[in-house]
């Protein structure tokens, strides 16, 4: 049976790319949550495998979020998530499964 690794918490976005987690290369995402938790208003731009850009791509506002999961009958991305925002000090709430 496989074991699951949970990994949940929050990072400080700044204006130069964050790496959020790394690929998974063997096990398999099963849950990705991605929310943005910014108190000032900084908007939170997301990317799987490239480097992001700020205020392109997959775009969260304050309280915005992005779910994938294995339970929705969506298979998750595995590559490595990025992140970076409109301005400093916004803040990305995670929580991620790993099945291994």
């Amino acid at each position: 049976m496989a074991q699951e690794l949970i990994r949940q918490g929050s990072l400080t976005i700044g204006t130069d790319p964050v790496l959020v987690s790394e690929e998974q290369i063997g096990p398999q995402r099963s849950v990705i949550f991605l929310s943005n938790q910014s108190a000032g208003g900084q908007i939170i731009s997301v990317s799987w495998e490239l480097t992001p850009v700020a205020n392109e791509g997959i775009v969260l506002g304050v309280g915005g979020f992005i779910q994938d999961s294995i339970d929705s009958g969506y298979k998750p991305n595995n590559k490595r998530i990025f992140a970076i925002s409109s301005a400093a000090g916004g803040t990305l709430a995670y929580h991620e499964r790993v099945l291994q």
